[in-house]
């Protein structure tokens, strides 16, 4: 039997606001109790009494979540914005931030990010590696964890732990969004020499972004994630996976966290053998040059296809990140691609506004109309890069437009911001005058009180000089390294 949580964990993911979720529950067996659908501004604590007949885990499962029973064996479960509870039959974790966690955690990430480069290059886009981190890393430790003497990595494994992977995970495969657009583009203006030449330069800039990122993000966690209860989609994935990975109370939860592993690991060892094979073959598993099959077959007028990049790439990365966009960004890929290199580029070319490069005198109009190097950009520009700059510019517009739509939610923030900030001036007072301080509450200020317990959060003193100490180093990095003036790297900030 399958419990699907419809809450986030505390221990480094957190909440989202209410999403329906289906749970599975097998015939017959007893229910906690009915609850009723919660709202995202009620919330309740749903007790129930556990008799002997009773599942615990049933009990347990239910205890903090809200749904309602229909007649074909389901539950609409509706994430009322609380933490898991804790699972009474799960271990004590004494030890969360572990080194085994913190090391597979890093090396999962480093996996991803790599292939985030490739990714990033080639699409412009990536994805995080906490649900890869979050599965890989229970497959990993938790066999280890029963074989090995705790002092080599051995001993309990629980979900909190777990979480202290993803995290670890999430944070090496982020670091490599700096090598996606920044790095390629100061290459590409000449601010940098080679990349051998250039490493220790790459390691202090992934170092100064990383840590004021890590500090930065910590106050914004309060209001964001406790109050405003913004939804986050993959967070919300990788809990609800880590919560039934660790869940493994009844055979059915085992052999689903089984299931969840065996389809990641094969996929995995599927597109690497793939990827790997097929640069020995290329054209049979990897290029299908098909317009030039039909050239060389005596078509000869359908080089101009060819010329234009029309092939077929059977790429592993590219399937994956389609499933993961959704049909929205896959169709306008695809139709932006037909938009750019099928319709606009050859009208630029029949007019005489854009143009390609021969690839060879002995065929005849063969030419290569995306390269982005020409020696006069603006009286022979490529298609290429003539594309830029409505592609760019239909970018801008659409990140305007969606904040200009965004508009009364940024106004509704800083003035609820404003007011809490008002509240908490006027109670310090009250308190420093030994007043009696009655005024009421300001709207939603009670969904900003923090789920964790004060020692597990973190102090306010430890991220005000962290973001202190990394924008000091910012500036000593942008100065020394990059001959950045300090008004400049504070302008950029």
């Amino acid at each position: 039997m399958v419990h699907a949580q419809a809450d986030a964990t505390r221990e480094g993911i957190e909440a989202n606001p209410p999403v329906a979720v289906m749970s599975t529950v097998e015939s017959g067996a007893p229910l906690a109790q009915v609850p009723s659908i919660v709202s995202q501004n009620e919330k309740r604590d749903i007790e129930s009494p556990l008799d002997e007949k009773q599942d615990p885990a049933l009990a347990y499962s239910e205890s903090r979540t809200s749904g309602i029973h229909r007649e074909d064996g389901q539950i609409a479960i509706v994430n009322d914005g609380s933490p898991f509870p804790v699972d009474p039959n799960l271990p004590v974790e004494t030890s969360q931030l572990t080194w085994r966690a913190v090391i597979i955690g890093s090396l999962l990430g480093l996996i991803v990010g790599a292939s985030n480069v490739y990714l990033g290059l080639k699409t412009g886009f990536t994805f995080g590696a906490g649900l890869f981190g979050a599965i890989f890393g229970f497959a990993i430790i938790k066999p280890l964890s029963h074989v090995l003497p705790e002092k080599l990595g051995g001993g309990y494994f629980g979900p909190k732990e777990n979480a202290v992977v993803q995290t670890a995970a999430t944070s090496a495969g982020s670091l490599t969004g700096l090598f996606v657009a920044a790095v390629p583009a100061m290459y590409h203006l000449g601010l940098m020499k080679t990349p051998r030449e250039d490493i220790g330069r790459l390691f202090t800039l992934t170092i100064i972004t990383a840590f004021y990122g890590l500090f930065f993000a910590i106050p914004l966690r309060k209001y964001y994630i406790l109050k405003q209860r913004l939804v986050f989609p993959s967070p919300t994935a990788t809990a609800f996976t880590i919560r039934s990975l660790h869940d493994t109370t009844t055979p059915a939860a085992r052999i689903a966290a089984a299931k969840k592993i065996k389809i990641l690991a094969v996929s995995f060892i599927g597109s690497l053998t793939f990827k790997t094979v097929s640069q020995y073959a290329p054209g049979i598993l990897w290029d299908w040059h098909i317009f030039w099959w039909l050239y060389t077959w005596g078509w000869k007028g359908i080089i101009s296809a060819e010329s234009w990049g029309w092939v077929i790439e059977l790429t592993p990365a590219f399937f994956g990140a389609g499933m993961l966009s959704g049909l929205n960004a896959s169709w306008s890929f695809m139709l932006g691609s037909i938009l750019a290199w099928a319709v606009i580029g050859p009208v630029l070319v029949k007019q005489g506004k854009a143009f390609g490069v021969p690839q060879d005198p002995d065929i005849p109009g063969w030419m290569a109309y995306t390269s982005m190097s020409s020696k006069d950009y603006i009286n022979r520009p490529s298609p290429r890069y003539w594309l830029l700059w409505p592609g760019v510019f239909l970018m801008v517009c659409y990140s305007f437009a969606e904040i200009a739509f965004s508009a009364p939610i940024f106004w509704s923030a800083m003035k609820s911001g404003f007011r809490d900030a008002r509240y908490k001036l006027r109670e310090a007072q009250a308190r420093r005058k030994g007043q009696e301080f009655n005024e009421p509450k300001p709207e939603g200020y009670e969904s900003m009180e923090d789920p964790a317990p004060p020692h597990e959060q973190v102090p306010v003193w430890a991220w005000v000089t962290g973001l202190a100490l990394s924008i000091v180093a910012t500036l000593v990095v942008g100065h020394f390294q990059f001959h950045l003036d300090a008004g400049v790297v504070l302008g950029y900030y």
